[in-house]
């Protein structure tokens, strides 16, 4: 319903949320990489360091550290990016200072932002974490390094895909209107909104992709029946969770793509 996008009730959770619109994208950004974060913690914790008493002190004060890294930075760039949309929300006495265009589009980028910079740094951690055992401890062998990569990289895409879709949708049904002149035809919106159409369904692609992978590499690597069973039941939940947000996101381009055509 265009009405309800553009005008929400007063009281409405979406109202609130606005007022507080940056601390509310940290929580959909925190939140896919806090569930897959534990996984991949109790995933290592089980196939490498449990085996081997000297690294599990070492892979303790790691994952303290990392994770502290990487959540500082990735929601502090995120953040960054975000910032001016704040200043539009919450100080309309500076939007003289700012350009509603670069509003507009950092609003449409947030998402994509937010997944790139939680894939990067799903990487990054992806390869300290064996360095740093080995560097401590000198009993890292290839299979550790394997096992460190492709858990960070499999976990990390579904948190980056989850990341993307709840971010998204939040900035496009919650942020996009209160930052677009309805009046004014905007072609780079229009260009961004149909390139966001495309990335919703290409990314219900990739969560079909990254479990069917994990589960290869589950088969290939690992005896763990354990490890097996959680992959196959989070591809699952992760590709029925992107199909239906990818609807979601879907709709609210098309209306928007409406709103702007008008």
């Amino acid at each position: 319903d265009v009405g309800a996008i553009l005008y929400p009730p007063e009281d409405s959770l979406q109202q609130k949320l606005l007022r507080f619109p940056i601390l509310s994208l940290i929580l959909l950004i925190g939140l896919p990489n806090v569930i897959m974060s534990l996984g991949n913690i109790a995933y290592n914790w089980r196939e490498i360091v449990a085996v081997k008493q000297s690294q599990q002190q070492i892979f303790s004060i790691q994952v303290g550290l990392l994770n502290l890294f990487a959540y500082g930075t990735g929601l502090s760039f995120c953040a960054l990016h975000a910032r001016p949309i704040g200043r539009w929300l919450n100080h309309p006495e500076q939007r003289d200072a700012l350009s509603q265009t670069d509003v507009c589009q950092r609003t449409m980028g947030i998402g994509y932002c937010s997944a790139i910079t939680s894939m990067v740094l799903w990487l990054v951690c992806g390869i300290l974490f064996p360095l740093g055992l080995h560097w401590w401890t000198g009993e890292a062998v290839l299979n550790d390094y394997v096992h460190f990569m492709a858990s960070h990289v499999i976990n990390g895409a579904l948190a980056a895909i989850g990341v993307f879709y709840l971010v998204a949708h939040f900035a496009i049904e919650q942020l996009l209107p209160r930052v677009i002149n309805i009046d004014t035809p905007d072609l780079r919106l229009r260009t961004s909104l149909e390139r966001m159409d495309k990335a919703a369904v290409a990314f219900v692609g990739a969560m079909i992709v990254v479990p069917f992978s994990a589960i290869l590499f589950a088969v290939a690597f690992t005896q763990s029946r354990l490890a097996f069973g959680v992959i196959a039941v989070t591809g699952m939940i992760g590709v029925g969770f992107a199909y239906r947000w990818a609807g979601k996101l879907k709709s609210l381009i098309a209306t928007f793509k409406k709103i702007t055509s008008e």
